[in-house]
């Protein structure tokens, strides 16, 4: 019965991808439900200082670029401890400057985006038993294209992200490893006066995950309540824009402290689950966000109202479980078990 409502809703057209807006009151998501989660004691290790997490095979890892120890591993499915790796720094083995929010884990191996090396790919084989690591590739991108925001990949060998500092019209920009081509795809919402265009990279300030079956990515806007799907090749195939913040420029330049919508994203063949903050920058300490699931043809699914102030989550790829860290707790793990609820 669940699915079949779910079903009926999504057919509702709520926005089309010729740029329509809709109030955020308008989304009826199938599912809405309040969930609490169980918590795995752990060593103090976790700060939650632009902190990712993901979901490896029979391990989670914990990325903190800011510590000292950037990687720790646990095991699964009860969240042991078994041990940390990785330090910031240029020797073989080193990360000089990584982004945690672009870290994936695919065919054994994890990915992961630093600001000078390129995608870098992590093998944990041999953790387990001899805490060891390998790193087994690295992708570069061109000098002209570093730092790249919110860098994705596409493919084994197409990296793409946000063009910096408003360099470009569009939004996008695609790198072949192979090839070296470099082309730009994607034009800015048309939402904001075009005399606050050297400022739109910003406006749109947003994070992306890619289907694992590579054939999608989606989009999701930090200070604008937006998303947009794409196909693989770059064209759109939905924009979904809900809500605009008000007062949000200060003369020609954003306000400080403004409304954070959207956060972590993370993905599954199924679906997009991302983190809902809703919240002034100042206020994310205490907030309690909401996790919204949507489909990859961008229909709502659910939305889960969270019992904590969650920092970084990600969720097993048979969309039972979503693992979590609190903003404010070092010392825990949190699951939460969407199995009845969701499947």
């Amino acid at each position: 019965m669940r699915n079949i409502k779910i079903l009926l809703l999504s057919l509702i057209l709520f926005v089309s991808c010729d740029n329509q807006n809709t109030d955020s009151s308008s989304v009826r998501f199938p599912i809405q439900e309040s969930i609490s989660g169980y918590a795995y004691e752990t060593p103090p290790v976790i700060f939650s200082k632009n902190n990712n997490i993901i979901v490896a095979g029979n391990y989670l890892i914990e990325i903190e670029p800011s510590s000292s120890t950037i990687f720790s591993v646990f095991e699964l499915p009860d969240v042991n401890y078994i041990g940390g790796f990785g330090a910031k720094g240029r020797g073989p083995k080193d990360f000089p400057l990584v982004d945690a929010l672009t870290a994936n884990y695919e065919d054994g191996d994890i990915s992961i985006y630093d600001l000078q090396n390129g995608f870098m790919f992590i093998n944990l084989d041999d953790f387990h038993e001899n805490k060891d690591y390998a790193i087994l590739n690295t992708l570069k991108i061109p000098l002209s294209l570093s730092p790249l925001n919110d860098a994705i990949l596409l493919t084994d060998s197409v990296i793409c992200g946000q063009p910096y500092g408003g360099q470009r019209d569009e939004s996008y920009v695609r790198f072949n490893v192979l090839s070296n081509e470099v082309d730009y795809f994607g034009d800015y919402p048309d939402l904001y006066l075009t005399s606050r265009k050297n400022i739109f990279w910003q406006i749109y300030n947003r994070r992306s995950v890619v289907k694992p079956d590579k054939t999608k990515f989606a989009s999701f806007c930090s200070q604008i309540k937006m998303f947009r799907i794409y196909n693989n090749d770059g064209t759109l195939g939905k924009e979904v824009v809900m809500e605009t913040q008000e007062d949000f420029f200060e003369d020609e330049w954003i306000r400080i402290n403004p409304i954070k919508y959207y956060g972590i994203v993370q993905a599954t063949d199924d679906y997009i689950y991302v983190l809902c903050e809703n919240a002034n920058d100042d206020d994310l300490l205490d907030n309690k966000p909401t996790l919204e699931i949507w489909d990859w043809d961008g229909n709502p699914i659910a939305s889960f109202s969270l019992d904590r102030s969650i920092s970084a989550f990600d969720v097993t790829m048979d969309n039972k479980s979503i693992y979590c860290t609190d903003r404010t707790v070092v010392d825990s793990i949190y699951r939460y078990d969407i199995s009845e609820i969701l499947n």
